[in-house]
């Protein structure tokens, strides 16, 4: 048994630690993707969120003039 180990020893350790590496980089490929996903989703809501904060603002102008008596003079288009 002990010749067997100083034997293959060592090729059986490189053959672990070969699969282990390939498990690793495998695991941080899908880490990277699963950031980059979550970035694209942050991204696409602030997007969003700025998107909603211009309509507001439109709105808030629309509702300014129509209570100012404005809308005679402008075509307001909604």
């Amino acid at each position: 048994m002990v010749y067997g180990i100083k034997k293959y020893g060592p090729s059986v350790a490189a053959f672990a630690d070969k699969i282990n590496e390939q498990k690793l980089a495998q695991l941080e490929e899908a880490k990277q993707a699963s950031i980059q996903q979550i970035q694209n989703a942050i991204d696409m809501e602030k997007s969003q969120q700025a998107l909603t904060q211009k309509r507001l603002y439109l709105f808030d102008q629309f509702v300014f003039i129509k209570t100012c008596g404005l809308t005679k003079d402008y075509q307001i288009i909604v």
